[in-house]
């Protein structure tokens, strides 16, 4: 790998990623303070299915513009939806005002994640890409081990605010410090002249779909929730059919097997991680720094087990490495249910939650390689936006059941400990049927 050379364009895209890791996370570590705050556990799940479908279209969208008008446009209107999103976030007075905070955040960070990429991509020579590539992972392992303390820190003594509004000034140093380079990139590009096909429209009707299914957990009347659960279902699936690879739902060796594995995936991993924080706060009356420390031990078991990945992928094979790694994620979803009960010590949360981020790091690089490594270089764009749907795909559609349970348990009169055990449960028998998934991933032919 060639030695990185740090330019201002290098530390502007690090820390852009950096800003959008760190906030990402922190939320799941402040959300139990807010929802208290505002009476608002009946939209808990809809704070993080928001911001994931503004991110959804964000990101297509902007790499699609990048193309189109260069890279400094849709860079600027990002770090503006961004820096916006966060002073909304801040000076929320209802959940609601929250939600729409969040919904800019995530179109920010999902321009600012596309066009990170696309950068480097433009503007370093191909010995330079790979020190890169590294310095944008290092921008999000970072933020993963500290994100989660240091948010729950600040909400215990400064407040929640503080965190959104503490990160605004970091949105102006990094348009400072890329823009101008930006424009320097765009001026040596080659714009393409005939654009492929938008999938804009696909990515938006897949984030309405999904929109309506959240809605309809949220409403009381039942022919609310059948016909926009209905609805919404037919809009992703037949949206899905268009953008997703054939044999995505039995499986089929190659890029299906990896893409149906990795929804899989998200859906089981973040079905415990957004509802650990509320437990350890509704049930153990855990300050906002404990329940940051209590998932922090996941964001280190997912880096231990991307390390392992990387080093035994070759020796182990693929088909044995993500089978594996949905068994030891299922382990630690169904162990983690010991949350619930107000006689198991916290720290018993950190080590089993821990052993669940090791089964995703274990998983998450293979299921990434061959996704995009079975694509021919002409498809290679599709393939990353079949990822990236699937990763939003399976956050939010856990996010919106997970939500849904607790919203019932807020209005009925079922227990939040019950709600809570059943997203536990669903997240493990997802985590079990990913690892069949797993077990069709194999290096296919290009396609």
């Amino acid at each position: 790998m060639a030695r990185l050379k740090v330019d201002r364009l290098a530390i502007g895209l690090f820390l852009a990623v950096s800003a959008t890791a760190f906030e990402t996370l922190a939320v799941g570590t402040m959300l139990p303070t807010i929802a208290e705050e505002f009476d608002g556990d009946r939209l808990y799940g809809a704070t993080f299915v928001v911001y994931m479908l503004a991110n959804l279209v964000s990101l297509v969208a902007a790499g699609e513009r990048a193309d189109r008008t260069g890279l400094r446009r849709p860079f600027l209107f990002g770090a503006a939806s961004f820096a916006v999103g966060l002073l909304i976030a801040g000076t929320a007075n209802s959940m609601w005002m929250l939600l729409i905070g969040r919904a800019m955040q995530g179109a920010g960070s999902g321009i600012f994640v596309s066009l990170s990429f696309v950068a480097v991509r433009r503007a370093y020579s191909d010995e330079r890409q790979a020190a890169m590539y590294a310095l944008i992972s290092t921008g999000w392992v970072l933020p993963s081990l500290i994100s989660p303390f240091v948010a729950g820190w600040i909400t215990s003594t400064v407040g929640w605010r503080w965190v959104f509004i503490g990160m605004l000034p970091l949105a102006g140093i990094v348009v400072l410090l890329a823009v101008p380079q930006l424009a320097g990139v765009d001026s040596q590009s080659q714009l393409a002249d005939e654009p492929a096909p938008s999938r804009i429209p696909l990515a938006i009707a897949i984030a309405a779909g999904i929109g309506l299914m959240t809605a309809a957990s949220y409403s009381s009347r039942w022919w609310l929730v059948t016909s926009h659960a209905l609805v919404g279902v037919v809009i992703v699936v037949a949206s899905l059919r268009r953008l997703m690879p054939p044999g995505l739902l039995t499986a089929h060796p190659g890029r299906p097997a990896a893409i149906a594995a990795r929804i899989c995936a998200m859906a089981a991993f973040n079905g415990a991680d957004f509802f650990i924080p509320l437990a350890a706060r509704r049930i153990h009356d855990a300050s906002p720094t404990v329940q940051g420390a209590t998932i922090l031990g996941a964001a280190v078991g997912w880096n231990l087990g991307q390390w392992f990945a990387v080093r035994a992928g070759d020796r182990i094979g693929f088909h044995r490495m993500v089978p594996a790694g949905f068994v030891v994620l299922a382990a630690g979803t169904a162990s983690s249910i010991a949350v619930l009960s107000s006689d198991t010590p916290l720290w018993v949360t950190f080590i089993t939650w821990s052993i669940g981020g090791v089964g995703m790091g274990v998983l998450f690089n293979p299921t990434s390689q061959i996704g995009m490594g079975s694509a021919s270089s002409e498809a290679a764009g599709l393939a990353s936006t079949q990822l990236s749907v699937a990763d939003v795909f399976g956050f939010s559609v856990m996010a919106a059941v997970g939500g849904a349970l607790v919203s019932f348990a807020d209005q009925t009169s079922l227990s939040l400990r019950t709600a809570l055990g059943s997203a536990f449960v669903l997240a493990t028998v997802v985590a079990l049927g990913g690892a069949f998934a797993g077990r069709r991933i194999r290096p296919a032919e290009s396609v």
